[in-house]
């Protein structure tokens, strides 16, 4: 039986690691994101730093975890200007009380630390929990995401996929692609080249490689390399996470060629992603969001079209330097067009 809440520390030996975990795999809304593996990689990340908030009861037994991190760009205007917290999964407690106790003290630990907080839900929070956060200064932006049952027969699943997407995994069927999935290292440097590749459309930031080698030794038992190859050449490398037995789609590495992409490459390896969790006890495949309702999203479609729900999980946001916020506004629209012109 645990003990009653008392107190808020960002001291992470206030308990051990072991518990820390076991609390987390534990707790219904823990997720691989609140895992004492995902602090460690934040802490060995260039250029970005986690904060990390414990609840604890009178025994110093965890009642609740929030794991933000406060990304930043290089160079010393763009560490000004792009400087933002992200919580993956928001913070977590044993009851309402206790979230409300992390984020208040968040919310005195981050100041003058980041521009904004985003709080980057993957299920829909609930109405008790929307009010927790505005209590604690956070508004609710509307943000979609999918959820994919892969709890179902190979046969079954496939009758749920659209016309469109079949019709590109038979093509790319014929085309002599592998798949395979490994959780060694030795994938990393070409699966940096081709994200680096994937973003540079968008104009839109992304992590450090240093954070994909701190994965690789924080989380090694979660963390999953998927990769789809022709004539042994990867054009697809996705970093993907598996915990709780939940498939996470974390960051996508695709050849951005356009010989390369006819072949519908993308269509059949999603595909080989979902049969693998299938074979292997995964039950729910997370998109990890599927844009702005309210916007026209195309990857929103493409995702649409292997199942699974769509979830109006949203986001909580607050903003804590407004003029930077604007300015960094402004400074990330011009990247975006810079990154389309090249």
């Amino acid at each position: 039986m645990t003990g009653r809440f008392t107190r808020v520390t960002a001291d992470p030996s206030a308990v051990q690691r072991s518990a820390w975990e076991a609390w987390v795999l534990n707790h219904p809304g823990g997720t691989v994101f609140h895992l004492p593996g995902m602090y460690e990689t934040y802490l060995h990340t260039f250029n970005w730093e986690p904060l990390l908030l414990l609840a604890l009861d009178e025994d110093s037994g965890m009642k609740g975890v929030l794991l933000a991190v406060i990304q930043r760009e290089q160079g010393l205007l763009k560490r000004r200007l792009t400087s933002r917290s992200v919580i993956f999964g928001g913070a977590v407690g044993d009851d309402n009380l206790t979230i409300l106790s992390l984020l208040k003290r968040y919310v005195e630990e981050i100041r003058g630390r980041a521009i904004y907080t985003q709080v980057r839900n993957f299920t829909d929070p609930g109405e008790e929990v929307k009010s927790v956060y505005r209590e604690a200064g956070f508004t609710f932006e509307e943000h979609l995401n999918i959820r994919v049952d892969l709890a179902m027969p190979e046969p079954e699943f496939w009758k749920g996929i659209k016309q469109n997407r079949k019709a590109g995994i038979n093509k790319a069927k014929k085309q002599g692609f592998s798949f395979r999935v490994t959780t060694d290292d030795a994938v990393i440097e070409q699966f940096y080249r081709l994200l680096g590749s994937t973003y540079s459309r968008t104009g839109l930031p992304y992590p450090d490689i240093s954070f994909f080698w701190a994965l690789s030794e924080h989380l090694h038992g979660e963390l999953r390399w998927f990769i789809l190859e022709k004539d042994g050449k990867p054009g697809i490398i996705l970093a993907a996470f598996v915990s709780k037995n939940t498939l996470w789609i974390f960051y996508p590495g695709i050849n951005q060629s356009h010989s390369f992409l006819q072949l519908r490459p993308v269509d059949l390896f999603y595909w080989e992603v979902m049969r693998w969790g299938m074979a292997n006890g995964v039950t729910v495949l997370d998109w990890m969001g599927a844009g702005r309702p309210d916007k026209e999203y195309g990857v929103r479609y493409f995702k649409q079209q292997y199942g699974g729900d769509l979830i109006s999980a949203g986001r909580f946001q607050a903003v804590h330097r407004p003029l930077l916020m604007l300015i960094g506004k402004t400074g990330v629209s011009l990247l975006k067009l810079k990154g389309k012109k090249q």
